[in-house]
């Protein structure tokens, strides 16, 4: 084939693939939209609370028991699918944990057995996305998009109506979407010799060696935005939750939009590290328009659907919404501003203790202004810590 021929099959391929990605993020999306007006209205009193509560602790562990090994695996296979097939009895053992705990929660369902089920199966899906991120693109796009759509499918088919069967749905749809991944990219690589892995507590130490800054970031900002559920029921506090667990679920469809544009802008980051001032602005402007665009149209939607009368009983009231809406903006563009910094391999720790900073003070605000403005306050705190991040970063940019 002609050195054209190529070039126009490769860019065939990245058409397909990206038509491919986008519509199963419209799908994933369209099916987190879908869980507010087809799965909240069924569910129980306080019921959405404790799902929220159980899906953020083990959201965290499991993002502390992996310590970045889904980004470090695809440094380390580089697309070879000989490294990819010495993972995968790892990553079977890690499926049939997860098999073992469906089990066990079906028959015993705890908050315990809830966070420890969907830790795993978050862990399971996390690794071997790490494994197929650089061998098939197209396979990793599923596994990151499809258990939302199976998730809803059931949950609406069933008509589950509690926190412990909606855990149940979720981690059964991630790990037979996880399974069906691991058997596409088997029948690929099942001609060949298999790489010796490297031993996972190798894995892991390189993981924490080389993502440790990063992981306390990410926390930070995790907890941030799932502070207004957790704090109250580790502090005892009295109150009714269900509506801020409502808002933090809507809050965390915005930053998933929001992260589309940060992590294309940081693709293109770390292909050419930004060191201009003009870089600097470019991103300051990229993250301010973020905001803004998240903010603006998610308000938009809010106003169409209380006209539609489309909100559900769970939901709060119209300002404690667009509070959360305007946080989860800020949230978005601190993310922006923060990709820019890491691909410029500066302030590190600073960003560290700017994520930390604001997480302690958003606990405060929990804990001392009233819920009506709990979202308002941590918007503020995003806001400064934004505002903290872009001009200590100012002065490494230059020309």
């Amino acid at each position: 084939m002609s050195r054209t021929g190529t070039i126009l099959a490769a860019l065939g391929q990245l058409i397909r693939d990206s038509v491919h990605g986008g519509l199963l993020k419209v799908l994933a999306l369209l099916s987190r939209l879908l869980f507010f007006v087809l799965v909240v209205p069924v569910l129980l009193a306080g019921e959405l609370t404790v799902y929220i509560y159980i899906n953020s602790i083990a959201l965290i562990i499991a993002i502390i028991a992996i310590v970045g090994m889904n980004d470090e695996l695809p440094r380390i296979i580089s697309g070879d699918a000989s490294k990819a097939r010495g993972y995968f009895r790892s990553s079977i053992v890690l499926n049939i944990v997860v098999m073992l705990l469906l089990l066990a929660m079906s028959v015993w369902p705890s908050v315990p057995l809830g966070v420890a089920l969907f830790g795993a199966a978050t862990i399971a899906s996390r690794f071997v996305g790490g494994i197929v991120r650089s061998v098939d693109p197209a396979v990793y796009e599923r596994l990151q998009n499809l258990p939302w759509v199976l998730f809803i499918i059931c949950a609406v088919a069933l008509r589950l109506d509690n926190a412990f069967d909606l855990l149940i749905a979720r981690a059964a749809s991630t790990v037979l979407v996880t399974c069906y991944c691991l058997i596409a990219l088997g029948r690929q690589t099942h001609r060949g010799a298999r790489t010796a892995p490297l031993p996972l507590p190798a894995l892991f130490r390189r993981a924490r060696s080389h993502g440790f800054t990063k992981l306390v970031s990410n926390l930070s900002l995790l907890g941030i935005s799932r502070a207004p559920v957790l704090l109250p029921v580790w502090l005892a506090m009295d109150a009714d939750l269900d509506p801020v667990a409502f808002a933090v679920a809507v809050g965390e469809i915005v930053v998933q939009f929001g992260l589309i544009p940060a992590n294309r802008a940081y693709a293109v980051w770390c292909r050419q590290p930004p060191t201009k001032l003009r870089d600097w602005y470019h991103a300051i402007t990229l993250s301010l328009l973020l905001a803004a665009a998240l903010a603006g149209l998610s308000i938009v939607i809010l106003l169409i659907a209380n006209a539609l009368q489309m909100l559900p009983e769970q939901a709060p009231g119209n300002a404690m919404l667009t509070q959360a809406l305007v946080l989860y903006a800020l949230v978005s563009a601190f993310y922006a501003l923060r990709y820019l910094v890491w691909a410029r391999g500066v302030l590190e720790y600073r960003i560290v203790l700017l994520s930390v900073g604001m997480l302690a003070g958003c606990a405060v605000a929990i804990r001392c202004v009233d819920i009506g403005m709990w979202f308002a306050a941590c918007a503020v705190i995003a806001l400064i810590g934004f505002g903290a991040l872009a001009v200590s970063s100012r002065r490494y940019f230059t020309g």
